[in-house]
């Protein structure tokens, strides 16, 4: 690489990016771009976050209890989904109703607090929000600007500045915006980022948005917040501005020769727009006298003879973005009762001034600090100014294992994470936050059913839409059709479902420490499970463990229990596959075999032999064949017009799709998977220990050698097991045959 190129072509890039992104302009080009985009240079601090979320867009997900939307700024598309927010499309579409009107209503009001168990993603959905605000002020629609005083030094312009005594009148297109640094003598920031909107007087300002809007056609649901309109200056560019007014006479475009307008980008880091607010004991603004520092020393005279002071604090840094108060219920109330004028009026005194603010106010809070907060006499007060959003734990193992997908990838452990590991732990998770359903919930027609869910049943339920076993179709449909009902249930108590349970912070730190245990070569799900056995005895330590159980729901070791036996099914299914004894391919296609017999004999009519493509009678042999194994032996006429009925119901609620039995028919799926293990059960036996002798090193018959290679080849190129950990698995399994 040639260095010096490389720095030219870099200087080149930066100055031609600079340019387009119009990083500098005169008040005057700054008025041009205003009247032909209004509502973009106008945004409130609501409207440019909502804008930022619509930059991105939104798309329609579908799951078990229907479809919802996700918004993709929460899938960090910016960053190629790095740090992406699993979940919460419910907490989502809530905060964005939110937003949507505080934009409505013209003034950010409001406090959103979202609520939830440790660990639920509250921080992670306000950071996904920050990282949204960064990345969008960096594109064409996401221009922000503010602006600068700037005071040439005497000898650039030739002559004194315009309001020193004897100073000859400037002319009215003069600008120093674009006056070269060495030719600048002092430079003043607004200090709260004010749009320049604010130079313009309030009454003149909202007339000209008016017509600006009308001439380009604004939208008419587009509404100007009241803070655009009704906002002013920060105490020391109003104390400039004023001074200079009066300095020329009245002259409003020689104040504006004084303003350099600058685009300016959000930055959490650098606390531009973006603030986080740990908990702490006060008010979050200040100010301090600054004329006399040297900063300010080279200020003309006539301004460095007025009291100037220099704002500081989070609600200073934060302004025209977004504030997080992260545990805000942490601090005592007396330390953020000034929020309840602040998010009201958008405005907060301080030293001899009012701050005009323009603010999103987020917070977060655990669910027991939120309880302990409504008991207090204070909290009407607040009530009436907050807007509670619920942040649950995610109760779909299918989502929670995202989760750790994500996190606990081999990049992050340092080794081979093997098949089942993350969904082991997803589920256990998962089934310590579900609750015994109420049966008194539900339509009578559903009650019972739902009354003995298992956690299990509930889990594939709320993962797959499966409905449990042995339900008759109608049943299994309405079970299906009261899962949004179901994820409602009991939702307004303190012990909602949801709000208790295995934190995804304990789950990962788990799975870490599995990952680091020396006697895997993997990140192995046999480990997995028992880490997940040892945490259940650390009663004192976790708050879930202490719940009482009711049946298996609450009982930790039992839903261990459920979690490796679920375990042992997945693997036995993947080692029969690779073993060549069967695939589930098969098992679909017996029971589309089945379907079309049962069809036809109960229509009474013939089917098409697949060979001789000749019309014969349904194969009764096979049928009740299929129904022995599925345990039906009287009632078979009924059976079969119970899977009818079902294979219907799936078309009326999905038009134009395929069923997928092990999906429709879970139980009847499994037993005749069941039926057929059992009949190559001492096969599978044989086979699953000359597996076991081949990865230990022991001598073997040559064909039973080539044989073991096979399987051990096939889980590794089918099923993403790595040599390592193909051993755990077929301990596990022996094990479990005992």
């Amino acid at each position: 690489m040639d260095i010096a190129d490389y720095l030219r072509s870099l200087s080149q890039d930066s100055e031609q990016r600079f340019r387009q992104d119009r990083s500098v302009l005169s008040f005057a080009d700054y008025m041009g771009i205003l009247a032909a985009e209004p509502g973009r240079l106008s945004r409130s601090a609501a409207q440019y976050l909502k804008d930022a979320i619509d930059f991105y867009g939104s798309y329609e997900m579908a799951t078990p209890a229907g479809p919802v939307t996700r918004f993709a700024v929460f899938d960090a598309p910016f960053d190629r989904g790095r740090d992406r927010l699993v979940g919460q499309e419910e907490v989502q579409t809530a905060f964005y109703g939110l937003l949507s009107s505080i934009v409505r209503e013209g003034r950010s009001s409001r406090f959103i607090l979202l609520h939830g168990p440790n660990g639920s993603a509250k921080t992670s959905f306000i950071q996904c929000l920050a990282r949204t605000l960064v990345h969008y002020s960096h594109t064409d629609p996401g221009a922000a600007y503010s602006f600068s005083w700037i005071f040439p030094r005497q000898a650039a312009t030739g002559r004194r500045v315009g309001f020193e005594q004897g100073a000859p009148p400037a002319p009215a297109r003069d600008t120093y915006a674009y006056s070269p640094q060495d030719d600048i003598a002092a430079v003043v920031p607004s200090e709260l980022r004010d749009p320049p909107l604010f130079l313009l007087p309030k009454g003149q300002r909202a007339a000209l948005l008016e017509s600006l809007a009308r001439e380009v056609g604004l939208p008419p649901e587009f509404r100007f917040s009241s803070h655009v309109l009704d906002g002013d200056l920060g105490p020391v560019s109003r104390k400039i501005y004023d001074t200079l007014l009066t300095a020329y006479g009245g002259d409003v475009l020689r104040v504006l020769a004084h303003v350099r307008v600058e685009r300016f980008h959000y930055s959490r880091r650098y606390r531009h727009g973006i603030v986080t607010i740990e908990p702490q004991m006060h008010v979050d603004a200040h100010e301090r006298q600054v004329t006399m520092d040297e900063s300010y020393a080279s200020l003309p005279a006539i301004l460095r003879h007025q009291s100037l002071s220099q704002l500081s604090g989070d609600l200073v840094d934060a302004n025209r973005g977004l504030i997080e108060y992260n545990d805000l219920l942490k601090r005592p109330v007396e330390s953020f009762k000034y929020l309840l004028g602040t998010c009201e009026s958008s405005r907060v005194p301080v030293g001899n001034g009012i701050l005009y603010l323009d603010l999103v106010f987020a917070g977060t809070s655990n669910d027991k600090y939120v309880h302990a907060f409504a008991k207090l006499p204070e909290f009407p007060s607040f009530k009436g100014r907050m807007e509670f959003v619920r942040v649950p734990y995610i109760r779909s193992y299918k989502v929670e294992q995202d989760i750790y997908d994500m996190q606990v990838s081999r990049e992050v452990v340092g080794r081979h994470v093997a098949p089942h590991a993350t969904h082991v732990a997803a589920l256990w998770a998962v089934l310590t936050r579900l609750k015994k359903p109420d049966p008194e919930y539900y339509p009578p027609s559903v009650a019972s059913v739902v009354g003995k869910l298992s956690p299990l049943e509930k889990a594939d339920l709320y993962a797959l839409g499966a409905p449990p076993p042995d339900v008759r179709p109608e049943v299994a449909r309405e079970m299906v059709q009261q899962l949004p009902r179901m994820l409602l249930e009991g939702r307004d108590r303190p012990d909602y479902e949801g709000g208790f349970g295995a934190s995804p912070r304990e789950i990962k730190a788990l799975l870490l420490s599995a990952a680091q245990f020396q006697g895997f070569q993997c990140l192995h799900p046999v480990r997995v499970l028992d880490e997940i056995l040892e945490l259940t005895k650390h009663t004192s330590l976790y708050e879930f463990l202490q719940h009482k159980p009711s049946g298996d729901f609450n009982d930790p070791v039992a839903l261990w229990s459920r979690v490796s036996t679920r375990y042992g099914q997945l693997v036995e299914r993947e080692f029969m596959a690779a073993m060549g004894l069967v695939t589930d391919d098969e098992f679909e296609r017996q029971m589309q075999k089945y379907a079309v017999h049962a069809s036809a004999f109960l229509k009474k009519e013939n089917v098409v032999d697949p060979v001789s493509r000749q019309e014969i009678p349904p194969d009764s042999g096979f049928l009740e064949g299929v129904e022995t194994l599925w345990q039906i032996s009287e009632g078979r006429a009924r059976a079969r017009q119970d899977f009818m009925g079902r294979i219907a119901s799936f078309y009326l609620d999905n038009p134009g799709r395929q069923p997928l039995f092990r999906l429709l028919f879970p139980d009847q799926f499994e037993k005749l998977r069941r039926g057929y293990y059992d009949r190559i059960r001492p096969e599978y036996e044989r086979t699953l220990r000359l597996v076991g002798e081949h990865l230990s090193g022991m001598p073997q018959d040559p064909h039973d050698a080539t044989a073991a290679k096979a399987v051990v080849d096939n889980l590794i190129s089918r099923f993403g097991y790595c040599p390592a950990c193909v051993g755990p698995a077929v301990s596990f399994l022996v094990n479990e045959s005992r």
